[in-house]
């Protein structure tokens, strides 16, 4: 009897092979989709009931689809299973299937099929053929995302429940709190700002606590049952170094606008700047001031490089309120930009990318929107530098103008290479404006800039000459500023 017990194995690897090499995950990723995505089409105001009608009976035909495509792989574990039966019936061998039947044969199976899965896992790098998703993120999760993220109905019940939960006090700590927010191009330090203003502990901030269902955080507190819950630290998508984990803070507050404006800011190219009206001003007081009730403090803290297209709308809405703009030598910046667009752009992952959307952060990738400001674009492909350096200019020179129109005093340019410098004391002179303690000093030391472009930059003398402009400018900044670059 050994040797048909050596039968059932092979067979149960066997099958557990072909599961693996299916394409069963996806399968079950757009069976989901195509579940929910009904849901999202039936809360959108904007599209007519006639094609609304026709969206969802495309669905639900692709549904089914999906649905026989899960179960024919599925099919796939039983298939080796099947041609024992179909040998044994025609030899009339039963004996041969008489391991299958039973708590021990089952069990048998069962403890096969694990343990071949686990160590198979350890060993065998995952193919394109066996998931052709990088994500790590799970169906259920995916499926999570979606329903927070992308469904209208519950974005606005969300929001709608947590300001209808919200105390007089919570709402004027909203209004009048000393908050600050974080907003400049990314790669500017703006996670290393971030996370050593959160260290003080003055602040409340979104963390990843609150994903999904960043509009509703005391509500999914509640519910989510994430409290208690805990990662290993991990290092971001960026690839810098950055480890995060479920109490990093994050920009994670742009859907709140994405649902309030969408089109108003995010157009088919580009995201440009925009106004804010008194209703949407006050819900956004609102949302924040849920966000203080989750984290019972006083004071917001938020990094969203979205920002710079609303500095306005945040200064006024919030009168004791600082917008710091931190940014970097030109050349080294877009070097960095250029490297994260090229990195985020190779991930084929169709759900990294629409995860991307849903947060609207469009800095980098397939999906990259520029900032346009003015009507000017910047030039050049993507994928090159002068590209990037352009972008720069467009970006801080609007905002070197804000801060210079600025009379309120509350919006402070931040020098990436001073703030790195511990000798400039740039980070403690930052911390007494913004009336807060001193925590450990969070950035590494780069003061000097240290690359400049292997070719000539049509925008380089205007960049670096604006650079120098805001260096002279920026918080803490005494030192005589050279115009050369250095090399």
């Amino acid at each position: 009897m050994t040797w048909l017990w050596a039968l059932n194995a092979a067979l149960t690897i066997c099958s557990c092979e072909l599961l693996l090499r299916s394409q069963l995950q996806r399968r079950v990723r757009e069976t989901v989709f195509f579940a929910f995505r009904p849901l999202a089409i039936m809360s959108k105001s904007k599209v007519s009931d006639h094609w609304k009608e026709k969206a969802i009976l495309g669905y639900a035909l692709r549904l089914f689809g999906s649905t026989f495509r899960v179960l024919a792989n599925l099919a796939l574990f039983l298939a080796p299973f099947g041609c024992l039966f179909l040998v044994a019936y025609l030899l009339k061998r039963p004996d041969v299937t008489e391991p299958l039947f039973g708590l021990a044969g089952i069990a048998a199976i069962t403890a096969i099929a694990v343990v071949y899965v686990s160590v198979r896992g350890r060993v065998v790098k995952p193919s394109k053929r066996e998931d052709d998703s990088e994500s790590s993120y799970s169906a259920t999760d995916q499926m999570l995302h979606r329903l927070a993220l992308e469904n209208q109905f519950v974005m606005r019940r969300g929001l709608a429940l947590e300001a209808r939960r919200l105390s007089d006090e919570h709402l004027s700590a909203a209004q009048n709190g000393a908050h600050v927010f974080v907003a400049g191009l990314a790669r500017a330090g703006t996670t290393a700002l971030t996370r050593g203003l959160f260290s003080t502990g003055a602040f409340a901030s979104l963390t990843y606590r609150d994903m999904p269902f960043v509009l509703a955080p005391n509500i999914w507190a509640k519910w989510g049952r994430r409290d208690k819950a805990s990662i290993a630290l991990r290092e971001r998508a960026h690839g810098d170094g950055i480890l995060v984990d479920l109490d990093s803070p994050e920009s994670l507050e742009e859907p709140f606008w994405q649902f309030k404006l969408g089109s108003d800011y995010i157009k088919g190219d580009r995201l440009v700047p925009h106004a804010v009206s008194d209703d949407i001003g006050a819900a956004y007081q609102a949302y924040v001031g849920s966000i203080l009730k989750r984290y019972s403090k006083t004071r917001y803290l938020a990094k969203n490089n979205n920002a710079v297209l609303r500095t306005d709308a945040l200064l006024g809405q919030f009168s004791n309120a600082h917008v710091l703009v931190p940014f970097r030598h030109p050349v080294d910046h877009a070097q960095s930009l250029l490297k994260q667009h090229k990195r985020f752009r190779a991930h084929t992952d169709p759900f990294t990318t629409d995860y991307m959307k849903m947060l609207a952060h469009y800095e980098f990738g397939a999906r990259m929107k520029p900032f346009v400001i003015d009507g000017d674009v910047p030039q050049g492909d993507p994928d090159t530098l002068e590209y990037w350096l352009h972008q720069w200019l467009i970006v801080y020179s609007y905002l070197g103008q804000k801060v210079e129109q600025d009379k309120t005093g509350r919006m402070h340019l931040l020098c990436y290479e001073d703030v790195c410098d511990p000798s400039a004391e740039t980070w403690t002179r930052l911390l007494t404006e913004l009336d807060l303690g001193a925590p450990e000093f969070p950035f590494k030391n780069k003061n000097n800039p240290s690359k400049t472009a292997a070719e000539p930059l049509r925008h380089a003398d205007d960049a670096f000459a604006l650079y120098d402009r805001m260096r002279n400018r920026s918080c803490g900044h005494d030192a005589q500023v050279t115009k050369e670059i250095p090399a």
